[in-house]
């Protein structure tokens, strides 16, 4: 602890009153100099020690004496208290038990945000630690591709109620790795609302350069392309592969990514051409963010909002990004993977802190949570947490917590008043707000907004289902026939059904297009509290509207 660092300076000081009492006596041969840097900041103790004469009060130096430790604890808690996350002394990230505990004991606040929440600095800085952990060599969690290696070999895709704690505790090593690469305690995971752009999901700004790359483009039937339509990756590298079934040649085409954060990366274990991270896109539709939200406020059930999750997340990998994301095995090479697993956790968080301010309900078990985690050998409840109303935000573990898990999920401040007027990206943006406050709470509310798309997201999800289930190592083919078929049967129930009974209009703006609705929707019910998983409140400075940002991205 960083606390443990500067005390044992100081210790020498504590031993050596009897030192400077006498040197008590100097500070009139050194009174004239009047050290500034030691008025700034108690933290400069070391100066301190070579001038515990340079004094022009006699008071001053007994303020700056470190045998007097009671005089600096009163001034730093107070700017703990300001930041609500820096301890009075900078806590270390150095992986071990007290990894960015603070000093004065409470717990390391990890609050993600969206992804386009992010400054192009606070990127470069996860980038370049993602990057130098790449390069690391050791076992678990010492470098990325230990956690490439752990992740097929101990997650179950069995639809138990393993998955959402399982991917928590896993999210949870792999951010405390980012951070010890970056020698940074206030890092932590970005996630992305792939649904807010469920419309034209290949348009955000995460596929740009300066993100994850691989920015995908739909190709019309030519001769060019033997006249199949298909997407691809204009600015990677092409990667064809072709493979003798006896009745037929199936042709695949991969793309090695060469630009993003993943850009150049090798594929541990890889063979031939996709000795890469590499991605083969499919379409670029989901399911509107509005259908998300109503089944996790409709199913108060751990079970159930699980499993929903768990096949829901499957449509990113298998039926939108493909390549290496497709696959259980591989899809952690891919750096895409956290970001998507964080905004799955981000919805279990939300889903958390809903039902507990609503309903007062326990959200840290189940019927089923008596089995241990694979691999880390713990109990389910003990990554599934219970959201704290009074900490704003998820202690984790649950027995022992040194961690506080919260997201930003607001996206604007507040939302609009009554009469305001607003229009376009602003309309969507508070309208968008409204949802992820939580002021929906009347279903007739939710089932009557209306979407802006058409149907061709089910297909998406189901692709999902089935590539994401064939992918699963240690299974037999009826198994994951099985798996793929209850996945698929539980998004029909979820989400497509529902969905497809909403009624459609024409999209007034980008901003409808983009997110598959129209935004002119109004919810009357209260307001999810400030702060904690939501986001706002009086440590989180408010950051410019997703749909903003965006937008943005196209003018």
């Amino acid at each position: 602890q960083p606390t443990e660092e500067q005390p044992t300076e100081e210790q020498p000081t504590e031993e050596q009153p009897t030192e400077e009492q006498p040197t008590e006596e100097q500070p009139t041969e050194e009174q004239p100099e009047e050290e500034q840097p030691t008025e700034k900041k108690s933290e400069q103790e070391q100066p301190s020690e070579e001038q515990p004469g340079e004094k022009p009060v006699a008071e001053q130096p007994t303020e700056e004496q470190p045998t007097e430790e009671e005089q600096p604890t009163e001034e730093q808690p107070s700017q703990a208290k300001a930041t609500d996350e820096k301890a009075p002394l900078v806590p270390v990230a150095d992986g071990s038990a007290t990894h960015c505990q603070p000093a004065d004991g409470s717990l390391q606040r990890r609050h993600r945000k969206e992804i386009h929440l992010w400054s192009d600095a606070e990127f470069d800085t996860f980038r370049d630690a993602v990057n130098k952990l790449k390069a690391a060599e050791g076992v678990y969690p010492e470098s990325y591709d230990s956690f490439s290696k752990v992740y097929p070999q101990s997650i179950q895709q069995d639809r138990s109620p393993l998955f959402l704690p399982w991917h928590r505790r896993f999210l949870h090593d792999f951010e405390t790795a980012v951070q010890v690469a970056a020698g940074d305690c206030s890092i932590t995971l970005p996630y992305w609302n792939s649904h807010m752009e469920a419309g034209d999901v290949w348009g955000s700004a995460v596929w740009g350069a300066d993100r994850y790359g691989g920015r995908a483009a739909y190709e019309e039937a030519s001769a060019d392309n033997d006249y199949r339509a298909h997407w691809s990756i204009p600015q990677s590298k092409k990667c064809d592969e072709s493979r003798d079934l006896g009745f037929t040649v199936v042709k695949t085409t991969d793309y090695c990514l060469t630009d993003g954060i993943a850009s150049g990366w090798t594929h541990p274990g890889g063979e031939g051409c996709t000795a890469c991270v590499h991605r083969r896109p499919g379409a670029g539709r989901l399911n509107s963010f509005p259908s998300v939200v109503s089944v996790l406020q409709s199913d108060a059930g751990y079970e159930r909002v699980n499993g929903f999750l768990d096949s829901l997340h499957a449509a990113l990998h298998g039926g939108v990004v493909g390549g290496d994301m497709a696959s259980v095995e591989d899809a952690v090479v891919d750096p895409l993977f956290y970001l998507h697993a964080a905004f799955v956790d981000r919805l279990f968080a939300w889903w958390q802190e809903y039902h507990t301010v609503r309903d007062s309900l326990a959200t840290n078990t189940c019927d089923d949570c008596g089995k241990q985690l694979p691999y880390f050998s713990e109990a389910f409840t003990e990554w599934m947490g219970q959201y704290n109303s009074e900490l704003n935000c998820i202690p984790l573990p649950a027995s022992k917590p040194t961690t506080c898990l919260s997201y930003q999920g607001h996206v604007t401040e507040s939302p609009p008043k009554e009469g305001e007027a607003i229009a376009g990206a602003g309309m969507c943006e508070a309208h968008m707000d409204e949802l992820l406050q939580g002021r929906c709470a009347d279903s007739a509310e939710l089932t009557a907004i209306h979407t802006t798309c058409d149907d061709s997201y089910a297909d998406v999800l189901r692709d999902g289902c089935g590539t994401w289930a064939r992918s699963t190592p240690n299974m037999t083919t009826i198994d994951k026939n099985t798996m793929a078929r209850e996945c698929v049967a539980l998004l029909e129930e979820l989400v497509i059904k529902p969905e497809g009974a909403r009624e459609r209009a024409e999209a007034a703006t980008e901003a409808e297009k983009r997110s598959c609705v129209q935004c002119g929707f109004e919810c009357t019910g209260e307001a999810l509290p400030e702060g904690g998983e939501t986001g706002v409140g009086d440590t989180v400075t408010p950051a410019p509207g997703v749909f903003q940002r965006i937008l943005g991205f196209f003018r």
